[in-house]
């Protein structure tokens, strides 16, 4: 069984326009971070987000206060009930693992079995985990986004290397580290949009075995195009920028910031009983964007100052071009959210009675290693099977007979894979084995 949680598409979608259009048209028109980094163009960036959160609680206001995780668990354990089951069996992926963190922590004795595929650091994506962490670094920061990003675009470079062409079309010259820095150059130049690169770059890393070599492709067209020092022209600006959403809205319907996850137990469920205000408009369920900043914003502590946002933009992006500035900005409208942190689970995160199976590849670009381990030692009761592949989540990895057969025994029978178990995968992008 799978469920809208709430705020989300067909349960009470949290509707912050008039229309689908609208919506679609609000963030298209944000450039997800500011560059050139002029006071002007940070000023008008910082506003476009804060109006994010004023027109959210003028049409959803009502609903924004109950949109947190929290609540979310709560209504689980009420579809567990309506469909009959004495105890949860549960699969959730990325944000879905958080789901399941807080269910298993607010309902301790409820879990029959639980398996968090892509799991973020839990404590890092609360509060953060020094003191003044959540006033001093963005949620993405504090948890090294920029690093898993890095990290894994280093294995597409490595692989498609080893590929060459024409499987990896990058390939094309060799030297594709310093191909990279050179594009990241012309980016910083104006020579192509910054942004775009860097949105279809991070967003392309979800699923490699379906989206690597379109983008080796893509990047080897740009270097091309601005090798001899001159600029994209608008229908080529036109192409990147159009490429760049293709990324973003793949990774969206994919569930990366949507949440996803499942029970394996039931049947189907209760339809919402709830009814809305007139003043909240439910004009369309295609809200993925909108769920992902209200359920986020109401879960997390982040910055309020911009100040943070300038001074770490410049830091990060000395520290992990490209990668760092675009994290930093990466829940921008949260600053200025009406219910930042509202309702929100910050722990403890080890009261479970079953021990929980966490899933996570070497090379994730959304919910690092680091961030997997460190959710493992949160939840205390939990065993971390890791998968030597790429990608973010066991749907977008690439495939693994024994990760398949770990899940499935555990799942089943409640039996966990051997501590330190590391699953191979049996295929590569580029068509590499």
């Amino acid at each position: 069984m799978a469920w809208d949680p709430r705020g989300i598409e067909y349960s009470s979608p949290v509707n912050c326009f008039a229309s689908a259009a609208a919506s679609h048209a609000y963030f298209a028109s944000d450039p997800v971070f500011p560059y050139p980094q002029t006071s002007s163009g940070e000023s008008a960036y910082f506003a476009l987000n804060a109006q994010l959160g004023k027109d959210c609680k003028s049409r959803s206001g009502w609903l924004l206060p109950h949109l947190s995780t929290a609540d979310t668990a709560r209504d689980l354990d009420l579809l567990r009930q309506d469909v009959g089951d004495s105890k949860l069996t549960y699969l959730g992926f990325s944000y879905g693992t958080v789901i399941g963190a807080t269910y298993a922590n607010l309902f301790p004795g409820n879990v029959r079995a639980m398996v968090l595929d892509g799991t973020v650091d839990f404590v890092g994506n609360a509060t953060g985990r020094g003191p003044g962490d959540g006033a001093n670094y963005p949620i993405d920061v504090r948890q090294g986004g920029d690093l898993a990003g890095q990290d894994i675009f280093n294995r597409f470079l490595t692989l498609c290397a080893q590929a060459g062409t024409p499987a990896c079309a990058f390939a094309a010259g060799g030297h594709l580290q310093a191909k990279w820095a050179t594009l990241i150059a012309r980016a910083q130049a104006g020579k192509l949009s910054y942004q775009n690169l860097m949105i279809m770059a991070f967003y392309d890393m979800e699923a490699p075995i379906a989206d690597w070599p379109g983008l080796a492709a893509y990047l080897q067209h740009l270097y091309s195009t601005t090798a001899a020092g001159q600029a994209l022209n608008a229908r080529q600006a036109s192409g990147l920028a159009a490429a760049a959403r293709r990324a973003q809205a793949r990774a969206l319907a994919a569930g990366r910031p949507a949440p996803d996850a499942v029970t394996v137990h039931g049947a189907a469920a209760a339809p919402a009983t709830a009814t809305a205000p007139a003043k909240a408009t439910a004009a369309y369920p295609a809200n993925g964007e909108e769920a992902f900043y209200a359920i986020q914003c109401a879960d997390s502590l982040v910055p309020t100052r911009d100040s943070v946002y300038h001074n770490l933009a410049i830091s990060e992006d000395a520290r992990v071009p490209g990668f760092g500035r675009m994290v930093v900005y990466d829940a921008m409208p949260c600053a200025t959210w009406p219910c930042m942190h509202t309702d929100a689970y910050d722990g403890p995160w080890n009261l479970s009675q079953t021990t929980i199976l966490v899933i996570n590849a070497l090379h994730d670009p959304f919910t690092s290693y680091a961030g997997a381990q460190a959710a493992v030692s949160e939840l205390g009761h939990a065993r971390l099977l890791t998968v030597d592949g790429d990608g973010h989540t066991s749907m977008y990895v690439e495939p693994s007979s024994c990760r398949d057969k770990a899940e499935l025994n555990y799942l089943v029978s409640g039996t966990l894979p051997a501590p330190g178990t590391v699953c191979p995968v049996y295929k590569l992008p580029f068509g590499l084995a």
